[in-house]
């Protein structure tokens, strides 16, 4: 997929013949160490948000830089819409060898993802269709994506720029988390996944919400398939109930139960549930903007690439309609935590709060195996409850009138005076009363008694 072409209408195609690609290399060896720095971050501000030229045939960008002592950056950039996290490993162990001098790569050059995708597709019909069924049934009652505080419309962001917040959870108290959860039957990814979800929870206005979660469908009975770079990505939509507050080790279950019991039905993608709910009207925007990308079992980087190319220092992720994406790693040091979001959308410092609060909970959690067993409180910071409880404090004193009372005087008062505009034409406040005591007479006449409630609905205008 490295040779792939994408159109502005969403096709792709595999050119025969590519350009020979041109390594850029940025000299800093003769400048100073504040100097070398700056220049490093420049490059890096500048290709961690920089959108590759996908129509030209540009999917991946490799970049050196020279440093004092000896020592190089190399800077590696790569759309994912032609590698999953699997190919990034490739893609990188590829590269090291190729710098030991190997020139014989593993990837079969006749291997063709539009092949693997018909095979699929074929074999998996009649489960995609009932699949759709199970999510068709489902719809209605989907929550949507956690309604987390925003400090913009997200539809007013033209260009959104991500933000990365890394944690490392230390060897020892990833080992422990793990051993915990294999006593209680629970994978470390829902461990994980849970402890996010009741973040979100503690940050959302509802409670119950769904998590966008990329599932890795490589699926490995097709000859080649293991070295080959291509997205074989698929998306799972998980329902997350967080309103009755419970102990950790009854969420988890909770919600392992219902990831197993929606990835049987997984080949309807996530992607084709939110279209349907967009279709029916069940959401006008972004249905699923939270992300919980879990990547354990397979290292970013093998031994080999770690000797050859050296350790990672900087890695981000950067999504079209994602807000908030978690992605998780196994590294040298332990379990590498990275939140990557786009920054300008959250008000300050909501992210960081929400981030600590995470972090808190994992070690919450490896400290004793009787926390488990606890409902953990997730406390708001004093800032946030201060703003919570200001922006509560809606006390008044009660007026006795009702609210169309105030209409009515006016329009006794001054008759003449303009109340509604629609276009060209306008009411006054005596024509504004003297319809609504129409309706009112009407409904009387059908019957209808005082405090009875009336449904309303009407286009907009005068009538």
């Amino acid at each position: 997929m490295l040779s792939a072409k994408f159109t502005d209408e969403g096709q792709q195609f595999i050119a025969s013949q590519m350009p020979e690609p041109q390594l850029m290399v940025h000299d800093l060896q003769g400048i100073g160490d504040q100097d070398v720095t700056q220049k490093l971050e420049a490059i890096r501000q500048r290709l961690s948000h920089r959108k590759l030229s996908i129509s030209s045939g540009e999917v991946m960008g490799l970049e050196l830089s020279l440093l004092p002592l000896g020592k190089t950056r190399i800077h590696f950039d790569v759309d994912l819409l032609v590698a999953d996290v699997q190919s990034l490993h490739i893609l990188l162990s590829d590269l090291a060898s190729a710098y030991a001098g190997n020139k014989n790569l593993a990837a079969d050059p006749n291997w063709r993802f539009a092949h693997y995708l018909s095979i699929e597709a074929e074999r998996n019909q009649k489960k995609q269709e009932q699949d759709k069924a199970y999510w068709q049934q489902r719809l209605v009652n989907l929550p949507l994506g956690p309604q987390l505080p925003l400090k913009l419309d997200p539809d007013s962001i033209q260009k959104p720029e991500f933000v990365r917040r890394t944690w490392i959870l230390p060897h020892k108290q990833w080992q422990v988390l793990r051993d915990i959860a294999a006593a209680q039957q629970i994978t470390p990814a829902m461990m994980l996944l849970t402890a996010y979800a009741e973040t979100l929870s503690r940050w959302s206005s509802e409670q119950h919400f769904l998590i966008n979660m990329p599932l890795f469908d490589r699926q490995t009975d097709h000859p080649s398939v293991e070295h080959a770079v291509a997205d074989f990505t698929n998306l799972l939509l998980l329902e997350c109930d967080c309103r009755e507050p419970t102990d950790f080790l009854s969420r988890v279950k909770q919600l392992q139960q219902q990831f197993l019991k929606d990835v049987k039905h997984a080949r309807y993608s996530a992607v084709n549930v939110q279209r349907d709910m967009v279709k029916q009207g069940l959401t006008q925007g972004v249905v699923a903007p939270v992300v919980f990308a879990c990547n354990l079992g397979t290292p970013l980087l093998t031994e080999q690439c770690r000797s050859t190319l050296g350790s990672l220092h900087y890695m981000i992720s950067q999504t079209p309609q994602v807000w908030l994406d978690h992605q998780i790693y196994e590294v040298e040091d332990g379990l590498l935590l990275a939140w990557d979001a786009v920054e300008e959308l959250f008000p300050e410092p909501l992210l960081d709060d929400m981030f600590s609060a995470y972090t808190a909970l994992l070690e919450w959690l490896s400290a004793d195996p009787t926390h488990w067993q606890k409902v953990e409180t997730l406390n708001l910071p004093e800032h946030q409850q201060k703003v919570r409880q200001e922006s509560n404090a809606s006390e008044a004193a009660q007026v006795d009138k009702l609210l169309h009372q105030g209409m009515f005087e006016i329009a006794q008062q001054t008759p003449e005076r303009q109340a509604l505009v629609w276009g060209e034409q306008s009411w006054s406040y005596a024509q504004l009363a003297e319809q609504a005591l129409r309706i009112a007479a009407m409904l009387q006449d059908h019957g209808l008694q005082i405090a009875e409630p009336v449904a309303v609905t009407l286009p907009r205008g005068l009538q």
